[in-house]
C-alpha cells in the first residue's frame, strides 16, 4: 500500500515537473522570438541610418543646387564616378543596383539613387564589376519635385504640358530594354545635353526625363 502511494506521489510530481518545464520552454521560446524581432528591428534601423548617411555623403559631393546654373548642376551629377558612389553605398559589387534600359537599344545600365526622384546611370550592368573611374551615361529624373528639366518642362508632365513649357517637337515612338512594349518620347537638345522625355503612354502621361551628354566632335 505504501509502495503504491509513493508511486502515485512520484507520478504526480513528475506531471507537475512536466508542466513547469513546459511553461519554462514556452517562456524561453517567447523571449527568443522577441529577441529575434528586436534584432531584426535594430538591423532595419541601422540600415535606414546607413542609407541616410549615404545620401548625405552624396549630397556633400553635389553641394547646394540653389543659385547654380543648370549646366553646373548637371556637370556635378555627371562627375560622380561609379567607384565613388559604390564606396559611399558600401557596395562590393553592383548586384543591389537598379537597372534602366537605354532608349532604342537592347541594353541597359545600372543606376544609383541620388535623391528620391534622381538616378544616375552607368554603361555597365549589374553583373559587371565596379568600374572605378566610370562616369554616368545619363541622369534620369522620375518626378517633378527635383526641379530639374529642360526650360520649364519637367518630368511627370504629359507631352502637351512639356511642349507648352518648352516648345513644339515631334512625338516619336521607340523601345527600351526591360520594357514590354513601345515607348513614346520627345527629344530636345542644347549645346551640351540631350533631354529626352519618355513615357509608356502616347499622350506622355507620367513621363520621366533622361539627360545625356552630347557627343562633341
Amino acid at each position: 500500500m505504501a509502495g503504491q502511494l509513493e508511486k502515485e506521489t512520484a507520478m504526480t510530481e513528475l506531471e507537475e515537473n512536466k508542466e513547469m518545464l513546459s511553461d519554462v520552454i514556452a517562456y524561453m521560446t517567447a523571449d527568443i522570438q522577441y529577441f529575434m524581432k528586436e534584432c531584426e528591428r535594430i538591423g532595419q534601423d541601422m540600415k535606414s541610418v546607413e542609407e541616410k548617411d549615404a545620401r548625405l555623403e552624396i549630397q556633400k559631393l553635389l553641394v547646394k543646387k540653389e543659385n547654380q546654373s543648370s549646366h553646373m548642376v548637371y556637370e556635378k551629377y555627371f562627375g560622380l564616378t561609379q567607384g565613388e558612389l559604390a564606396r559611399i553605398e558600401g557596395m562590393e559589387d553592383l548586384s543591389a543596383c537598379g537597372m534602366f534600359g537605354f532608349l532604342n537599344s537592347h541594353f541597359g545600365g545600372v543606376t544609383f539613387d541620388i535623391d528620391d526622384e534622381i538616378l544616375v546611370q552607368y554603361g555597365n550592368d549589374s553583373m559587371s564589376q565596379i568600374w572605378e573611374s566610370a562616369l554616368p551615361r545619363a541622369i534620369i529624373i522620375t518626378g517633378p519635385e527635383s526641379n530639374i528639366g529642360f526650360m520649364n518642362a519637367r518630368a511627370g508632365m504629359d507631352f502637351a504640358q512639356i511642349q507648352e513649357n518648352a516648345y513644339e517637337a515631334e512625338i516619336q515612338e521607340g523601345f527600351m530594354y526591360f520594357d514590354d512594349g513601345i515607348v513614346y518620347y520627345i527629344q530636345y537638345a542644347d549645346e551640351f545635353y540631350d533631354y529626352i522625355f519618355i513615357s509608356d503612354y502616347e499622350d506622355g502621361w507620367d513621363s520621366w526625363l533622361m539627360i545625356e551628354k552630347r557627343i562633341r566632335e
